[in-house]
């Protein structure tokens, strides 16, 4: 089988294993079922990574408070006292914002 059916497939495999792993989670804690609770699950078991969610968080978070500061390096401290992230991260991340989240190329269902 060709590398890209064989990562499709693993793709749907990681779907449905994940969904029913959410699925006893949510029973198991007592909580419905809800795009909070997938994520938190995700964040709990290690499944995104600290650094990519600090990266989501400064970029969408820089988007919200630019407008509201007169010049870039006020946001960027703001940003430092609100993120475990030293000015210099903050500017690195923003800096390669055009690489953001490429969607992946694989199709789910």
């Amino acid at each position: 089988m060709p590398l890209k059916e064989r990562q499709q497939k693993t793709n749907e495999e990681f779907i449905k294993i994940l969904s029913q792993e959410l699925r006893e989670w949510c029973e198991r804690e007592e909580i419905e079922e809800t795009i909070e609770a997938f994520l938190a699950y995700m964040v709990k078991h290690n499944l995104i990574r600290q650094s990519l969610i600090n990266r989501y968080t400064t970029i969408n978070k820089y988007k919200e408070i630019r407008p509201k500061k007169k010049y870039k390096e006020e946001a960027i401290r703001e940003l430092a006292d609100l993120l475990p992230l030293e000015p210099r991260q903050i500017w690195n991340i923003l800096g390669h914002d055009y690489k953001k989240f490429n969607p992946n190329l694989f199709k789910f269902p």
